[in-house]
């Protein structure tokens, strides 16, 4: 009986979970780049259930050894657990902006590569970036974006454009080519904030493109689809509810016992 309580306790906070991730990919619907996670559930090992009051002492251990001489009811899941949560990596829905600075990536699992101050890189698929006071271009959180050979800085009053192979120009002259990479489990990726990874050692070591697509003067949009996602939120709460009711039943047939063991007693 309180193991009934501990499995249906250990669905809630599955449920919970889920919903925790469903909502946070409802609400970046809208973020550039973004991409939907998934929880990924572990069931641990059922058990069967016999039904041993019929049976006499005698019987009893006949039926026992071997179990399956005793009439057989069901079987008894024992909990489950949030196992992993991975990123779906499909592309999103390409969105024109006519701004030389947005950049979209047409590949799925590329990213581009970002430093901040300190020599820590990133990894996104956002690719609304921006010249900084210094010349520098950078995505939305300041990070600057790199090319094979660096940082990229526009010089004061220059103009800098993109080819769809990713090579850069500043006033018309070749200045590099931008440094994508991918993974070889892009799905493993530590997620920071809505569109920023870094690499784990599930993900493994950033590999750089000699060949990608480069969208140029357009966004990737989230790929998030919400009424998928709502349909999701909504089975989560179902399921949540119908675990609660298994706690709540146990807990009251557990009070029956122990108000019937008072009497006897």
């Amino acid at each position: 009986m309180i193991r009934g309580i501990y499995t249906g306790c250990s669905g809630m906070l599955v449920q919970l979970t889920r919903v925790d991730v469903v909502s946070n990919n409802l609400a970046n619907a809208n973020t550039v780049g973004f991409k939907r996670e998934e929880a990924i559930f572990r069931a641990y090992p059922q058990q069967d259930i016999i039904r041993v009051n019929d049976l006499t002492p005698s019987s009893l251990k006949e039926a026992l050894l071997p179990l399956n001489r005793a009439p057989f009811i069901g079987r008894l899941g024992t909990a489950s657990v949030v196992d992993e949560t991975f990123i779906e990596g499909r592309v999103g829905p390409l969105i024109t902006t006519g701004n030389p600075l947005d950049l979209a990536l047409l590949d799925e699992g590329s990213f581009f590569v970002l430093q901040d101050s300190k020599g820590n890189r990133y990894y996104t698929r956002a690719g609304s970036f921006s010249l900084n006071s210094q010349g520098y271009v950078v995505s939305k959180s300041g990070q600057m974006l790199m090319s094979e050979g660096g940082p990229i800085m526009v010089p004061e009053g220059s103009q800098i454009s993109f080819s769809e192979d990713g090579r850069f120009f500043i006033d018309g002259e070749e200045g590099g080519r931008l440094l994508v990479v991918r993974f070889e489990k892009p799905t493993y990726l530590k997620r920071i904030g809505s569109n920023l990874y870094l690499e784990t050692r599930d993900s493994g070591s950033p590999t750089p493109l000699e060949e990608f697509r480069l969208g140029v003067g357009m966004l990737e949009g989230s790929n998030v689809e919400p009424v998928k996602e709502m349909v999701h939120l909504i089975e989560a709460h179902r399921a949540y509810e119908m675990n609660q009711k298994v706690v709540l039943a146990h807990d009251e047939a557990l009070e029956r016992a122990i108000t019937n063991l008072t009497r006897v007693g």
